[in-house]
């Protein structure tokens, strides 16, 4: 188990809810509105994850604009499309605390789900397309497969 936590800063346009599901998931979470960040620009919602080393949670696709917010200046972002289709809520809560619980993977990253909650992951200049079906542990391993090294013997 890695022992470094992600902490999330949720961006004032991420409902509520989700940012209590994730924190029911022990996934620390910081709201807009808790940080005094309401009404403030992109670039200080931007800035404030950057400086607390925080993943920023969105729905706002600005914020994958590269030139805008380069990946490797930001402590990374959930880009979370907002007209899903239903039931992918659930798995995509299920991808994002899987990634979270790998520590420090998600730190300059960009993860983008689209409505089907297919995760685009960008990083240092490409970008990897991954589908997560099953239940909550099926998913969890599948993410270890995927994106931890292989143990050492």
């Amino acid at each position: 188990m890695v022992s470094r936590k992600t902490r999330f800063l949720a961006d004032e346009n991420v409902d509520a809810r989700l940012a209590q599901r994730l924190r029911d998931h022990r996934c620390p979470v910081l709201t807009a509105a808790e940080a005094g960040l309401e009404g403030q620009s992109d670039h200080r919602h931007w800035e404030f994850a950057r400086r607390t080393d925080r993943v920023l949670l969105t729905h706002d696709v600005g914020f994958l604009d590269e030139r805008a917010f380069p990946a490797t200046e930001g402590s990374g972002v959930v880009y979370l499309a907002q007209d899903i289709e239903s039931g992918v809520w659930e798995t995509r809560l299920c991808v994002i605390v899987g990634l979270a619980r790998l520590g420090g993977f998600l730190r300059r990253r960009k993860v983008a789900f689209d409505r089907e909650g297919t995760a685009t992951i960008f990083h240092d200049g490409s970008e990897t397309r991954h589908s997560f079906q099953g239940t909550k542990r099926q998913i969890w391993q599948e993410i270890r497969r995927r994106f931890l090294p292989p143990s050492s013997p």
